[in-house]
């Protein structure tokens, strides 16, 4: 294989390359956003049972005489609680686990692109003798 057929065949595999790491980093992007916004709406939803448990505090005291009643109410939203904290800990372990594949696949890929640069001309003979070869057909 000649210098000019290298040449070619290093910068079709670096576009192919280019093109895996822009699909790459688009879906990487998509999944990144579809998580924040499961958190967001985590989150929000977290805020509406705090504030419905602040309620049934403010409503039912802290008194014995409706403790029945309330701790019932209570034990449900604390459940709801921990449930939704537990997905927003898996949701936050997940976007890390992604954030740092994504940055894995990205040192490699600037690795790829360090190793496919071009051939430098003054190091290969073949490419400096048809250099020669073409500066003398243009004299």
């Amino acid at each position: 294989m000649d210098a000019q057929e290298e040449l070619a065949d290093l910068q079709n595999r670096f576009q192919l390359l280019e093109g895996d790491r822009k699909a790459f980093y688009e879906q990487s992007q998509l999944t990144l956003k579809q998580n924040k916004e499961a958190c967001d709406a985590v989150r929000r939803e977290n805020k509406q049972l705090r504030a419905a448990l602040a309620a049934i505090h403010k409503e039912h005291g802290s008194s014995v005489q409706n403790a029945g009643l309330g701790e019932a109410e209570i034990a449900k939203v604390e459940a709801q609680l921990t449930q939704l904290r537990q997905r927003h800990n898996q949701l936050a372990h997940s976007n890390r686990a992604k954030e740092v594949a994504l940055a894995r696949q990205e040192d490699e890929l600037r690795d790829i692109q360090k190793s496919a640069k071009p051939p430098d001309a003054s190091s290969n003979p073949q490419l400096r003798q048809i250099r020669t070869l073409e500066n003398r057909l243009d004299k």
